[in-house]
């Protein structure tokens, strides 16, 4: 086996020399890889087949390393991929996967597409209809510019009309998302990464004397770093009996970039949007809280808090937390007196069912300054409930009957 690598890399290295002797790396585009991975290697370890964490040990030179073999077949594992040369830089726009193990994948079809990109920028082939660029910025805005279109023929200072056409065996099906205006080609919709990354056209060129040259196009649409768009925190309050330095909320960001990382930090507000950050701290994107809570001298605190991408794009919330005073949360009460409320936490649409002798309860349900937001009595064994229009977040449920109450929290999402 070690034999065989030896030669893989020389046929490798003939390769290389080849192209820098006799063409170049603007032309030519080079991938090394395979179509399968067989006997999934990994270090000696025989109880962990992972080869993060059990990785093949280099033993010294001239020493057989330290592996194991898991299977005596071809297996579904992820193998390397090499590329250096004319379009190999688009291989990370196609690399949007995500394997536990390995990280960052393309699959096959997208090796493909890589090289019918390469193939579509080089200018060194005669008849052919090309573009200045073959791929756009996302979030551009709709008719923005892609590039210039020309074509590459034998004979001199033709001129061309391009149109976008229907071309047996070619693939046009993004041709009405795109116009052409004296050779410039614009595409018609704000394009979006996340959701489309490739664009299909086919265009024709006619120099007027009956000559034409008829192609197809991919465009790649690039992938900028876009900023958060919004951040929530789970739950949205936080019991009176938190123990300090205990992990009341974990934060959660929504961004339209996939495979981002983020760092948050509480800072400075406007002086009442920031006046609790001193009782927090974040770790591990999670509020830990680190001084005592009474629900009687703050029933609701403030933060501020600033989310960062790994690309440096931020993004500012402020937060009311309120305190949930002890034993409110007493759901077990609740349902030994015969009251279920499902589902909560809900979307602002939930159910209350109750035994027969709790018909005619009261239900009152109350935003968390107080204001009541609802009043409504169980006429039936099962109620619906709808507070969708309040608004997402914790509400206090109060249910009366006989001169007795039980409280419980809902929490809309």
């Amino acid at each position: 086996m070690i034999d065989e690598e030896i030669d893989f890399n020389n046929a490798v290295d003939s390769v290389i020399s080849w192209i820098e002797k006799n063409s170049s790396w603007d032309e030519t585009l080079l991938i090394v890889t395979g179509d399968h991975e067989t006997g999934y290697l990994t270090g000696p370890n025989a109880n962990d087949n992972n080869p993060n964490t059990n990785p093949v040990v280099n033993n010294g030179v001239g020493i057989i390393p330290g592996m194991a073999f898991n299977s005596t077949d071809h297996t579904n594992s992820l193998i390397p991929i090499f590329a250096k040369g004319v379009g190999s830089e688009i291989m990370n726009s196609f690399a949007d996967h995500e394997d536990y193990i390995r990280g960052r994948y393309m699959n096959n079809s997208e090796v493909a597409l890589t090289m019918m990109n390469a193939i579509n920028q080089t200018d060194h082939l005669a008849n052919q209809i090309m573009v200045s660029s073959l791929s756009i910025d996302e979030n551009e805005g709709a008719n923005a510019s892609v590039g210039t279109i020309q074509t590459n023929d034998f004979d001199m200072n033709e001129n061309y009309t391009y149109t976008l056409v229907d071309a047996f065996g070619m693939n046009s099906d993004d041709n009405a998302k795109f116009t052409i205006t004296n050779e410039t080609l614009k595409i018609s919709e704000n394009c979006d990464f996340e959701m489309k990354k490739v664009y299909n056209i086919t265009v024709k060129a006619d120099d007027g004397k009956g000559n034409s040259l008829t192609n197809q196009l991919m465009i790649l649409v690039n992938d900028i770093n876009e900023e958060p768009v919004d951040l929530t925190i789970n739950p949205s309050f936080v019991k009176e009996e938190a123990a300090i330095n205990e992990m009341v909320a974990d934060f959660m960001v929504e961004d339209p970039d996939m495979n981002e990382e983020f760092s948050m930090s509480l800072v400075s507000g406007n002086g009442t949007n920031d006046a609790d950050n001193s009782m927090f701290e974040i770790s591990n994107n999670s509020l830990k809280l680190t001084s005592a809570l009474s629900y009687n001298d703050k029933p609701v605190l403030h933060i501020n808090v600033k989310v960062e991408d790994n690309g440096g794009n931020e993004l500012t919330k402020a937060f009311a937390i309120p305190v949930i005073k002890a034993g409110l949360l007493n759901i077990e009460e609740l349902e030994k007196a015969g009251y279920v409320v499902y589902p909560n936490p809900s979307n602002g649409i939930f159910n209350i069912e109750a035994t027969s002798e709790n018909n005619n309860s009261l239900v009152e349900i109350r935003n968390m300054n107080g204001s009541l937001v609802m009043s409504k009595l169980l006429k039936s064994s099962s109620e619906r409930f709808d507070i969708s229009q309040f608004g997402k977040g914790a509400y206090i449920l109060k249910i009366t009957k006989d001169e007795r109450s039980y409280n419980s929290l809902i929490i809309t999402k």
